[in-house]
């Protein structure tokens, strides 16, 4: 792919990006702005829904913890949600102009990293509240979300097949998200489970971006190389398969649409 082309998919993408925009926008007087402070105002719930129960678990900084799980579950569930209804939402498109179907995919995601990278600036000026110093360590979080968005492109592309192929997907994933929800550790540590729990957490792609973010943020330390591994395990892997199972797919998508 030349360098003129990858210009003018990012022109496609910056244009369907601003177009969803307006679209989401229409109907509220906050806009833009409800979509950053959501993570926050999920935060604040739990934090007051949860810091009596957990209070005897020694948490540091506990909103700085639910917060950082927060965001990475937001910006999750905003893009996974997103991609999946890529290809139904730009239906027209899809029927009649020869855009690279990764294009309107990749969009969804764009728009989700918008959002998150409002809601990592205000996560900095909390700590900065809660005097944690920003250190060079923390550009790191730069390579965690990189990882952890091939895993979510490669999760939306498979739910974007899906979707077209079976709509009620959309409501079975929703009932999904809750149980990922409340088996990340978001708001308690994993160490109130048991070790059998403890081991299959360990190995939720979800957990692991965030324990790698509480790690760089808040604790300020180098997050162990077995960590990085399984992200970029689950990244690569499941990046590869989205791509083949959407490649596969696209001309029985155009059928079915």
């Amino acid at each position: 792919m030349g360098l003129s082309s990858i210009k003018q998919n990012l022109f496609i993408i910056q244009q369907l990006a601003r177009r969803d925009k307006r679209r989401e926008n229409a109907s509220t007087n906050l806009g833009q702005l409800w979509q950053i402070l959501n993570p926050f105002i999920n935060m604040m719930i739990l934090v007051v829904l949860f810091s009596t129960i957990f209070k005897s678990d020694s948490f540091v900084n506990y909103p700085l913890y639910v917060s950082a799980g927060t965001i990475l579950y937001e910006y999750f569930l905003v893009g996974t949600d997103g991609c999946m209804n890529s290809l139904i939402s730009n239906k027209q498109f899809l029927l009649k102009t020869s855009i690279d179907i990764n294009i309107y995919v990749f969009e969804k995601l764009y728009v989700a990293v918008i959002n998150l990278f409002f809601s990592v600036c205000i996560f900095m000026a909390m700590m900065l509240y809660f005097r944690i110093p920003i250190r060079f360590i923390n550009i790191l979080l730069i390579a965690d979300i990189f990882l952890f968005s091939l895993f979510i492109l490669g999760v939306g592309k498979v739910l974007a097949v899906i979707y077209v192929n079976f709509a009620d997907i959309k409501y079975l994933y929703k009932i999904l998200t809750l149980f990922i929800f409340y088996g990340t550790a978001i708001f308690y540590k994993p160490e109130r489970l048991s070790a059998n729990l403890q081991v299959v957490m360990s190995w939720n792609p979800l957990y692991i971006a965030i324990a790698i973010l509480r790690q760089l943020l808040i604790d300020g330390i180098m997050p162990s190389i077995h960590l990085w591994m399984k992200l970029g395990f689950y990244g690569i892997v499941f990046y590869f398969i989205g791509s083949v199972v959407l490649k596969s797919g696209a001309d029985n998508i155009v059928a079915k649409l």
